[in-house]
């Protein structure tokens, strides 16, 4: 399926996006395991996807 892999790209530059807005915040500790723990389960969706 190509699809999939698009998905899986766009999903990707999201994280990215949404990561490097996260590096320019003053983040407190809290704002950093929310983010830790997103981006964990976005790319531990990724892992599960084949392809």
């Amino acid at each position: 399926m190509s699809n999939d892999r698009h998905v899986v790209a766009a999903r990707r530059r999201v994280t990215a996006k949404v990561v490097r807005r996260w590096a320019q915040l003053d983040t407190d500790w809290k704002s950093v395991a929310w983010g830790l723990a997103i981006v964990g389960f976005v790319v531990g969706f990724d892992v599960s996807i084949p392809g």
